[in-house]
């Protein structure tokens, strides 16, 4: 009976908790009740902080430099990195953080809807947050400070799971770095004791240091990603690799050809005839990375050139993932997260990129804002959309990024592979073939 009436209670408490403001007007007063919000020092840095994470495989390693930095300027505080469960295994490689926690992330959960006037799913997920931190005993660690290094918009809830936590200091982008998320993420910014502020018009590795400036700490020395790559789990990584036919007298060219989204995936058979009229196969091998549901991917290359593929879709566990790719000499695909591995690794990065030359020049897909970081590197895009798109690529399968023709993207793969640095690299006698 008394389980009952809590739980009527509970869920009459979150139908009234309908957004950010009434949150922090419920929250607050217990969290000061609770001891959460006692005085702290501002000037000195937290014992107990919290990075919350919540963006897929390639957003996570482009954090390394800002998971770097607080290691450097924060040498005494415990680092708890919470990212999605599909990642912790990647995530643990990072030698910066303490502790890796996975979150149940669930997509497109607690925005604003104008339309209703409502937020989308946030008493179910607001539950759910709640019992993911009574569950995880997250309010007996004492988070002395939350971060959430995410400029565009918040589709996740990580800005309230920071909130929720109870850390008196909360650091966080402003819901105003771009026009979807001043809509999406209406009054986020009131969950926050600290909003970075800017507009998400750089790439995403310079947004992030902005959370250093913030904070007053010097960023790494050098431009390049962290990598998270150790020389034991090369050798492991590279024992599935021989078992699975990989010629390491041969240079290794990393192709991965599937997507997050199927709008960023050129065709297989242009993959083919880029490789087809670029290498010599006598002194190369082409290794395929991608999820086990991909694997039909390397299938079908493997099918239109033959034994030179090494189909490696789904033969390999995410936490040796970043050492089999710094084996390869040279990343040719899709706008990934392996991409940024392979850019964190070194690897010269060879990318074909659906979002057009004339579109928004800081959209989600756009290489000025995700693109390789500190490689050499270059990106094919189509020119411009194909209609009905317009400023980007709004379609569920490829489309605007069949705009790059395989001339297109063969002419921009040789003349990459004649800078004196490649030609040293990947050692091969690039092909005569015309492609038309």
């Amino acid at each position: 009976m008394l389980k009952s009436f809590v739980k009527v209670i509970f869920w009459r408490l979150i139908r009234w908790i309908d957004g950010p403001q009434k949150l922090r007007q419920f929250g607050e007063p217990i969290f000061w009740l609770t001891g959460f919000r006692r005085s702290v020092n501002r000037r000195r840095p937290p014992a107990n902080l919290a990075v919350i994470k919540l963006d897929r495989l390639g957003d996570v390693v482009l954090c390394s430099q800002l998971l770097a930095g607080l290691r450097r300027g924060w040498p005494n505080t415990r680092i708890t990195l919470f990212v999605r469960q599909s990642l912790v295994d990647l995530a643990r490689l990072c030698r910066d953080v303490d502790e890796v926690v996975g979150v149940p992330v669930d997509e497109g959960n607690m925005v604003f809807d104008p339309r209703s006037e409502e937020y989308y799913g946030w008493g179910q997920q607001l539950a759910k947050w709640l019992e993911f931190c009574h569950q995880g005993k997250f309010w007996k660690r004492r988070f002395g400070a939350t971060l959430v290094p995410r400029w565009d918009t918040d589709y996740y809830g990580a800005l309230p799971l920071a909130y929720l936590l109870g850390a008196p200091l909360r650091w966080g982008a402003t819901e105003a770095a771009m026009a979807d998320k001043v809509v999406a993420n209406r009054d986020f910014d009131r969950l926050l004791t600290h909003v970075v502020k800017g507009r998400s018009v750089r790439h995403e590795v310079l947004l992030n240091k902005s959370f250093l400036q913030m904070l007053n700490i010097e960023p790494i020395a050098g431009e390049k990603l962290v990598s998270w790559v150790k020389e034991s789990d090369q050798k492991k990584a590279a024992d599935i690799m021989v078992a699975s036919g990989v010629d390491f007298s041969r240079k290794a060219i990393v192709v991965c050809m599937g997507a997050g989204w199927p709008s960023k995936m050129w065709p297989v058979a242009s993959y083919a005839s880029l490789c087809k009229a670029a290498f010599d196969f006598e002194t190369v091998q082409f290794l395929t990375f991608g999820t086990a549901a991909e694997s039909n991917l390397g299938l079908q290359l493997g099918n239109m050139l033959g034994g030179v593929v090494i189909n490696l879709e789904g033969k390999l566990p995410l936490g040796l993932l970043p050492a089999a790719v710094s084996l390869g000499s040279l990343y040719i695909g899709s706008d990934t997260g392996t991409k940024h591995l392979a850019a964190a690794a070194g690897l010269p990065v060879f990318e074909i990129n659906c979002h057009p030359r004339a579109g928004k020049p800081y959209w989600a897909e756009s290489p000025r804002r995700f693109g390789p970081w500190s490689v050499l590197s270059r990106v094919v895009q189509p020119e411009k959309a194909t209609a009905p798109c317009e400023t980007h690529c709004i379609a569920g399968e490829s489309h605007c990024i069949l705009g790059v023709s395989d001339k297109l993207a063969v002419d921009a793969l040789r003349s990459f592979l004649e800078q004196p640095d490649l030609k040293r690299l990947v050692r091969s006698e690039l092909n005569s073939t015309t492609v038309t």
